[in-house]
């Protein structure tokens, strides 16, 4: 573990060298103060809308990361920019800065990607092969960057400069925290490509030249702001993590290695927030109601039925569809029709085949079919609005 801290004099930097220090730190200080300005900013303007969407939600894991992201990892953040940069600091100050000023960086991009790992299990509509291919990837992630912090912060030893320097960081070994610190920033780069990946296997797929919506969306609005806002957090954080790893790489040990280090902890929170806000501010539909659709799908008291074709006054049913309807008067949840067939929760009917003139009835509201062969559906906007 690191040791006391040391403490430089003026006396221990060249004239040359001493200016060019200043300089980068004053630098790198206005943009950290900036990017601290910023994540302010974008909480005051974006707070009505946290209250009214994502206050209202159950505490399921989105909320969670919501939550951890805007009131537990900003302040630390900005304490971190803040009281890590004031001039003069004691070495006793830098000693217990060495300790911690890893984790609250690494800790915002983990938990913007854990908020990722579910939108991309939502756009494979829950497929349980899919969490466990993303869950598996997202632990490894975990495993490989705590591991590289712990070795970093064993290597790495506080010291205390003169006014108008700050805290900086010594090497004990001389090379361990270079290596590992950049492996800090290696993981969330392989982690961001092989999501990207994932991402589009699934949607490029479903493309079509002139057809609705964002890549295979479909035109449904759900999979727009899914895949928008989900490519546009890979592209950046992709791009500034792996500019990072580059730096870190090739020039530790230059004074400026570290300016990036603040916008990118700020894009990770800036998209946990505009990735759930923008998810909840979809146009509400009767499928938001519900907050669960699994019992629809394994009721042992279902029963197949005909009914008169003159009590059907509504739209039509495609006989090829299966489709799903919400019967307030029978079960107060959500069912599923098999081709051929209406499903009633009443011992009364008999196992009969659905007569294919049949048509909705007033009681039941009718929320949407999934033809053969289509994920584009209302199903699935029904799936990822319970997860999101």
């Amino acid at each position: 573990m690191p040791g006391p801290a040391l403490s430089y004099g003026p006396d221990h930097y060249s004239a040359a060298d001493a200016v060019d220090y200043v300089d980068l730190t004053y630098i790198s200080n206005y943009v950290l103060y900036a990017t601290a300005c910023l994540l302010v900013y974008e909480w005051v303007t974006s707070l009505d809308d946290e209250v009214n969407r994502i206050w209202t939600l159950k505490w399921r894991a989105p909320k969670i990361l919501y939550m951890l992201n805007t009131y537990f990892i900003r302040p630390l953040l900005l304490c971190l920019w803040i009281l890590a940069d004031f001039p003069g600091t004691s070495p006793e100050f830098c000693r217990i800065y060495a300790y911690w000023q890893m984790i609250p960086l690494r800790l915002a991009i983990l938990v913007a990607q854990a908020l990722v790992v579910i939108r991309v299990w939502a756009i494979y509509n829950n497929s349980r092969r899919m969490f466990w291919v993303l869950t598996t990837l997202y632990t490894l992630e975990v495993i490989a960057v705590t591991t590289c912090v712990a070795i970093a912060t064993m290597d790495t030893q506080g010291v205390a400069q003169p006014v108008p320097l700050s805290c900086d960081l010594n090497s004990i070994s001389g090379y361990l925290l270079k290596y590992s610190a950049t492996g800090t920033w290696l993981a969330p780069v392989c982690f961001e490509f092989i999501m990207v990946l994932i991402t589009l296997a699934k949607l490029v797929p479903r493309w079509k030249f002139g057809s609705k919506g964002f890549l295979g969306s479909g035109g449904n609005a759900t999979l727009d702001i899914l895949a928008r806002d989900s490519l546009i957090y890979f592209g950046f954080i992709f791009t500034f993590s792996l500019t990072n790893s580059v730096i870190y790489e090739l020039s530790f040990s230059a004074h400026y290695h570290s300016i990036l280090l603040g916008p990118t902890s700020a894009i990770s929170c800036i998209a946990v927030s505009r990735m759930m806000i923008n998810m909840r501010s979809l146009p509400s539909s009767p499928l938001a109601e519900p907050t669960s659709t699994v019992d629809a799908y394994a009721r042992p008291d279902l029963s197949f039925a005909m009914l008169p074709t003159d009590a059907y006054d509504m739209g039509g049913i495609p006989d090829t569809a299966r489709t799903a309807y919400f019967d307030p008067e029978h079960s107060g949840g959500y069912l599923e029709l098999r081709p051929g067939g209406h499903a009633l929760p009443h011992a009364q009917y008999g196992r009969m085949p659905r007569p294919g003139s049949a048509r909705t009835s007033g009681d039941a509201t009718r929320v949407g079919d999934v033809e053969s062969g289509s994920e584009s559906g209302s199903i699935i906007e029904m799936e990822l609005r319970k997860v999101l």
